[in-house]
């Protein structure tokens, strides 16, 4: 019965000398690991920028065509107008937006972006 007092003492420091041994191996293996990834990453960062750059320019345009509203209410009539005679119309915001919906707001906001970057 001598040694029953001693035994949990040993296993404590049986345990922590594990855990530390765990420890100090796998933060050392952590580092090397994460100075690989950013040697690896800082050589594909201006990848990584453009990718970047070009998701926010589609983001930018998606709202800008979602949230800017212009309307072009022209509506041609070809022909003179007679009494009693349907005249054939067209109306350019159905052709535009049959060609290319949202295309009116897109270009606005194309010309704000080119008159901010003049400085205008």
């Amino acid at each position: 019965m001598e040694g029953i007092a001693a035994a949990p003492l040993l296993f404590l420091l049986a345990e922590n000398i594990t855990l530390l041994a765990i420890k100090l191996v796998m933060g050392a293996y952590g580092r090397k690991l994460g100075t690989s990834m950013i040697d690896k990453l800082s050589e594909k960062m201006g990848i990584i920028s453009d990718a970047a750059g070009m998701i926010g320019v589609t983001v930018i345009a998606g709202l800008a065509a979602t949230f800017v509203k212009m309307k072009v209410d022209i509506v041609y009539s070809a022909g003179q107008a007679v009494e009693g005679v349907t005249q054939s119309t067209v109306n350019i915001q159905a052709m535009l937006d049959k060609v290319a919906p949202a295309l009116l707001p897109v270009l606005y906001t194309l010309l704000m972006y080119y008159l901010i970057k003049k400085k205008v």
